[in-house]
């Protein structure tokens, strides 16, 4: 699988990595093991960025909810986290510039991810 170049960000990937451990931190324990949880870098079409987090769960617990900082924001929808973080951002007119998730990601999501030129700053399985 190809990786692709590092492109330009406002957003350093370690905050994006950083943010998306204390978000899923947010859940308990139990919850921790059974979610996945992905945070991404999203920019509209004049560079400016957003955090977008998702939940393998159809929305995010309300703890993740509360741990979120102004201008991140919640988004929802079904199916595997990185995947509704990418169709959220391409419905949205925007583009997933980085995505990190706390399980590795699997092949067709990486797949999917890459192939939209997306970033991974987490593993893949």
């Amino acid at each position: 699988m190809e990786v692709p170049e590092l492109m330009a960000s406002k957003v350093n990937t370690g905050d994006v990595v950083a943010r998306m451990r204390e978000i899923h931190g947010a859940l308990d324990s139990f919850a921790q093991t059974k979610r996945t949880t992905a945070a991404g870098e999203v920019a509209d079409g004049a560079g400016r960025t957003e955090t977008w987090v998702a939940s393998s769960d159809a929305r995010l617990d309300k703890r993740q909810v509360s741990a979120l900082r102004d201008g991140e924001v919640a988004v929802q929808g079904e199916g595997h986290a990185e995947t509704t973080l990418l169709d959220a951002a391409v419905a949205a007119g925007k583009r997933l510039r980085t995505i990190a998730a706390s399980w590795s990601i699997c092949e067709d999501c990486a797949k999917k991810l890459l192939q939209a030129g997306v970033q991974i700053l987490t593993k893949i399985r």
